[in-house]
């Protein structure tokens, strides 16, 4: 079996380590009843940070095996259909989010 999609989703999160810091930031501003963020302690962080990481890792080796197994039982034109779709999808999105900015400012 070929392991290339977990070696792409190994290598997707060992060159964002910068995301693990801003987690840690992002989490140690978590403070319970308004303590001080030494109040819930440095373990309790980590562990919040690990869970985040492992779990955006689990989701990158799910998604890069399903794109994997999925991708030699959907044909050329399927894909382009998909890819179309999709392209749509995202143009529609950006489309209204301008108009929605606009209507706002004015």
């Amino acid at each position: 079996m070929d392991t290339t999609p977990y070696r792409f989703g190994q290598v997707l999160h060992s060159e964002f380590a910068a995301k693990i810091f801003a987690f840690i930031a992002i989490f140690s501003a978590i403070v319970p009843n308004g303590n001080s963020p030494t109040d819930i302690g440095l373990v309790k962080l980590s562990i919040i940070c690990l869970g985040v990481f492992l779990g955006s890792m689990a989701w990158w080796v799910f998604l890069t095996s399903a794109v994997y197994f999925l991708a030699a039982k959907i044909n050329e034109s399927k894909i382009k259909t998909v890819s179309c779709l999709a392209g749509v999808s995202i143009a529609l999105f950006g489309c209204h989010t301008v108009v929605t900015t606009i209507i706002k400012v004015l």
